[in-house]
């Protein structure tokens, strides 16, 4: 059993209330895809919902194939996009290797970027272009994957490849985000 992330992305964000277990579940078989359980995440207070679920599917490839052909897809009858992620492998014991992709156009989005390097790419879990406040690419962002051996086929494979937006794109590894404090503290381990 697979497991994605599904939230909505919009100007409210949130599911709407009548997106319950069973619409989702319903949602998502009526397109073909078996849906193994829906847990909707709640507001402990409230008991609305947070905006978001856990969907698991009934194999890895399903999830798979339901991130590469609905993630930013409209939800039906709604003006909101569906937006579609691996399950936090922190959760689930996996490891996951990142790899930062720069020098990307301002028209690739989320969406061709993960489908970029998922068609070549098993592992391949998740992407992400980093935004600004208005929304507008800055020109780069990160891709997820669950095999270290894919992470640096993407390396070697695609840096400075192009075929994704207008640009040749730049593809190295990408390193946890250190508070100040901690990157001193590591600049001067290197230099004693």
């Amino acid at each position: 059993v697979s497991e994605a992330v599904v939230s909505t992305q919009s100007t409210g964000g949130d599911l709407e209330p009548h997106m319950d277990e069973d619409y989702l579940k319903n949602l998502y078989e009526g397109m073909g895809y078996r849906v193994h359980s829906v847990r909707m995440i709640r507001d402990r207070m409230t008991g609305k919902t947070a905006g978001y679920c856990f969907l698991e599917f009934e194999s890895e490839q399903v999830a798979n194939t339901v991130l590469m052909t609905l993630n930013l897809k409209q939800w039906p009858g709604t003006d909101k996009l569906l937006k579609l992620n691996w399950a936090s492998t922190n959760n689930r014991g996996r490891e996951e290797h990142s790899v930062y992709v720069g020098e990307l156009s301002p028209e690739v989005d989320d969406n061709q970027l993960f489908k970029f390097f998922a068609a070549a790419l098993q592992s391949c879990r998740s992407a992400k272009v980093v935004t600004d406040n208005n929304g507008a690419s800055k020109g780069f962002g990160f891709v997820r994957f669950s095999n270290e051996v894919d992470a640096r086929m993407a390396i070697s494979d695609f840096n400075l490849s192009p075929g994704l937006g207008s640009r040749r794109i730049r593809v190295c590894k990408a390193f946890p985000k250190q508070n100040d404090r901690s990157r001193d503290q590591q600049q001067q381990q290197q230099q004693q």
